[in-house]
């Protein structure tokens, strides 16, 4: 098949084989610009599937720690002293039983919220009358277990988060046994986590508030998460969607919801980073195709000289042929052409004879009228020409 018809018209070599060269190269460069996308869409795929796992993980962490402290409290909620009112020898077990460093503090609690009993103040001293949170009351409203979003304590005057569980005597939840969380432990939890550079995690309460955040925690501590979260996940318990964290960066955002206490976690994933991979790719293709640009143009340049002496070879032999004058070196450098060397040759060397035979006679050898004309009109141009 010809690449390019033949005209009257003559065309440039050069030029032609440049454009076989882009001809070349821009398919290359289409398949590297649909790999690139292709890899892109693939990178994507992957780092949503690894937000969702991560904060998959954490729920499931963060889950398995509040079914402990529920079993603590359950347990400590059946002791006898509350089956008979001694809040004081209650005290003292409620005390020893504290936990070290996640626990503020146990608080035991009646239907109206009034404190009953606190291990922050010793007993039979005042305690404040009002502060518990009001979702509490559903300890004794639905008689199930409550966590709680954060608060100030009205004891500690710190941001807390309590669980409560209901404290059944003789058949009625007569207390709420309360246990205050310091919201740190949630942060020391997300530290252990494998969280990779530059992801972010944070734990919110079921009203949207941040409780716990791998990065920056006491800046944004209590805050609202953003609005594009808050509307995420008003829509449904699990999703994900790009958005924008609260210190300004764009992220690739997963989230999942505790199905018992509708806390949520919630896993960004920069988007520098993923772009920043893309583009160290994409420049990998675009500087493999400016190589082989490069290359094509350079073996362009060095084949069309190589072409173009031979064709000036060519021109040579042929004007040394037209004056019968014998050839000097070789014709073509092109070992593909070795026939046409030895055809001009040959023909030299017919011409030459022919020549010969036309201005010598054939027996004596000696110039006949022919060459003594064709001298005799050199003599007399040259002898024009010097004024001779």
């Amino acid at each position: 098949m010809l690449l390019f018809k033949l005209t009257d018209r003559p065309y440039s070599l050069r030029k032609n084989l440049r454009l076989l060269v882009w001809v070349c190269v821009l398919p290359a460069l289409v398949v590297g610009s649909i790999l690139a996308y292709t890899n892109y869409v693939l990178l994507l795929s992957a780092v949503q599937q690894q937000t969702m796992l991560l904060g998959r993980t954490v729920l499931s962490e963060l889950e398995r720690d509040f079914a402990v402290i529920e079993s603590g409290l359950k347990v400590l909620g059946s002791a006898p002293e509350l089956q008979t009112g001694d809040f004081a020898n209650f005290h003292t077990r409620a005390s020893n039983a504290l936990p070290k460093g996640i626990v503020y503090n146990y608080i035991l609690t009646d239907e109206q919220g009034r404190q009953l009993m606190n291990t922050l103040r010793p007993p039979g001293s005042p305690l404040p009358t009002s502060g518990t949170p009001a979702q509490l009351a559903q300890v004794f409203s639905a008689r199930k277990t409550v966590l709680t979003d954060m608060f100030i304590g009205p004891v500690t005057k710190k941001p807390a988060i309590a669980m409560g569980v209901p404290v059944d005597v003789q058949g009625q939840v007569s207390y709420s046994l309360n246990i205050g969380l310091y919201p740190g432990y949630i942060n020391d939890m997300l530290a252990r986590q494998p969280i990779p550079k530059g992801w972010l995690v944070a734990v919110l309460d079921s009203s949207g508030a941040v409780v716990g955040r791998s990065r920056d925690p006491e800046r944004y501590l209590g805050e609202k998460a953003t609005p594009q979260i808050l509307q995420a996940i008003a829509k449904g318990d699990s999703g994900q969607l790009e958005s924008m964290t609260k210190d300004g960066q764009s992220v690739f955002t997963a989230f999942v919801t505790s199905p018992n206490w509708r806390w949520r976690v919630v896993v960004g994933a920069p988007r520098t980073a993923l772009y920043a991979e893309v583009f160290s790719q994409i420049s990998l293709v675009i500087v493999s195709l400016l190589l082989t640009l490069v290359v094509g143009l350079w073996l362009v340049r060095t084949v069309s000289v190589r072409l173009l002496e031979a064709v000036q070879g060519l021109n040579r032999a042929a004007m040394a042929m037209r004056r019968g004058e014998e050839l000097q070196g070789p014709i073509i450098r092109l070992a593909e052409t070795e026939a046409v060397t030895d055809a001009m040759d040959q023909a030299a060397h017919v011409m030459r004879q022919v020549q010969f035979h036309a201005t010598h006679d054939a027996l004596t050898a000696l110039g006949n009228r022919l060459h003594f004309e064709e001298l005799a009109q050199r003599a007399l141009a040259q002898a024009e020409r010097n004024g001779q």
